[in-house]
């Protein structure tokens, strides 16, 4: 039985729009409306949830126009038995003061009742990934979790669901902190924002859905590691992820990380590389390693002695065992491609030129021309808005930059998986790592 058949059995009701778009729909004649703990009572309110959750009602009493961009609560039994709960949302629309249009950040349905240690189902659904195959897990923190490729088709772009089976307060409690691990580890594999948005809770006589907007961002990452090989991703990276994330600051090192793969404009891709390098180095030196502060500057161990950027910069390196002087070395000698750039047919003569022109010189010196150059073409964006300088230098740089900080992170995360290269071509990051030191 696929786990839309599963599914099937909380008996939702879907409503398709004149697009073709399948919603969740839950409606109801009455509830409860607050706006700034006021509750103005509710008539005729639907609420549609998709890409959005979107609600449209009447209230009974006039919303006042001052009051408008106030946040509001809603809470309903829907006609189909369902207890409705939305905590936070934003009118969007107020037609004849009554009426009304409003966005919500997130929706939680619940139906029936579960004992106290009963073992219930979850099914988390996944967005906007790309895997191969069903993924099992050997690490004890994710064991007993499978993530199970399959389209769920109210939500198009979903590509599979996380299925568990544990009791309530274990789900609502360790497993919803796992999948914000998840969800961030995820992010760094696909160089994309990734989506666990939507939860399905099964049990005898229980049914819980939850759910919240869809982040989807319009130019897309392109990713370095293999689609199947995303189990030894997981495996190999969550536990380092979850003990480091904090002293490294490795949350928004990984957003920063995703602007910089998204980016369209070299200068927005190479901001959020600059911004993600100063994010590790600073974390490294205040948390990692609790150096002392003076003034924006971090104290050498045992000295009044000031550190600079590039002591500092080659430090962190070296403290997870990389040489960055070979990093650099191994860019200038891959030939006819850009890193980041996986071959395919459908590349333009554009894409060809620009791969050889970063690619093409060999005799750029790290400490000189990278470490000391972040900083000015940071500088020269945040002060003119644009690059001054001219491209090749630019690109060359951009790339020491992006290959530099994907290294690193895989090194800090201790991930073990293929990995493309575009001098070596698919090849286990750990060997990879292997000829950086």
């Amino acid at each position: 039985m696929t786990i839309t058949e599963q599914l099937s059995k909380f008996n939702l009701n879907h409503q398709e729009d004149n697009t073709g778009k399948i919603f969740i729909a839950f409606k109801a004649n009455n509830g409860e409306f607050k706006l700034l703990k006021e509750d103005l009572g509710l008539e005729n309110v639907s609420v549609y949830v998709g890409d959005d959750i979107v609600i449209e009602g009447t209230t009974n009493e006039k919303i006042s126009i001052s009051k408008i961009a106030n946040p509001i609560s809603l809470k309903f039994i829907s006609e189909d038995g369902w207890d409705i709960e939305i905590p936070n949302g934003a009118i969007s629309e107020v037609n004849g003061l009554k009426k009304f249009k409003a966005i919500c950040q997130d929706i939680t349905a619940k139906q029936g009742v579960f004992k106290k240690n009963e073992i219930l189902k979850q099914y988390q659904l996944v967005e906007d990934l790309k895997f191969k195959g069903l993924c099992k897990f050997k690490t004890n923190s994710l064991k007993g979790l499978e993530l199970i490729p399959e389209n769920y088709y109210p939500f198009p772009f979903s590509t599979g669901f996380f299925v568990l089976f544990d009791k309530y307060e274990s789900i609502q409690n360790k497993w919803k902190n796992c999948s914000k691990n998840l969800s961030d580890l995820l992010s760094f594999y696909s160089s994309n924002f990734i989506n666990l948005r939507v939860s399905f809770i099964i049990g005898n006589n229980y049914k819980e859905f939850t759910a919240k907007p869809l982040r989807l961002e319009n130019e897309k990452g392109m990713s370095n590691f293999r689609e199947f090989s995303l189990s030894a991703f997981l495996d190999s990276s969550f536990d380092n992820f979850v003990d480091k994330k904090d002293k490294l600051n490795l949350v928004y090192a990984i957003s920063y990380y995703i602007g910089m793969k998204q980016g369209f404009y070299i200068e927005f891709k190479y901001l959020n590389g600059s911004v993600l390098f100063e994010t590790l180095k600073h974390a490294y030196a205040s948390k990692f390693k609790g150096y002392k502060k003076k003034k924006y500057d971090f104290l050498k161990l045992g000295s009044k002695e000031i550190y600079d950027f590039k002591e500092l910069v080659y430090e962190m390196f070296s403290e997870f065992d990389i040489n960055i002087n070979k990093v650099q070395n191994w860019i200038d000698n891959t030939e006819n491609c850009i890193y980041s750039l996986k071959k395919k047919e459908n590349y333009s003569n554009n894409d060809l030129k620009l791969m050889n022109e970063i690619c093409s010189s060999h005799n750029i010196q790290w400490k000189e021309s990278f470490i000391l150059s972040i900083t000015d073409y940071r500088n020269e964006i945040i002060h003119s808005g644009k690059f001054e300088t001219g491209t090749t230098n630019l690109f060359k740089h951009y790339g020491y930059l992006e290959k530099s900080v994907e290294l690193l992170l895989i090194k800090i995360m201790n991930i073990n998986c293929e990995y493309w290269d575009s001098r070596s071509g698919w090849i286990n990051t750990k060997k990879l790592l292997s000829y950086m030191k």
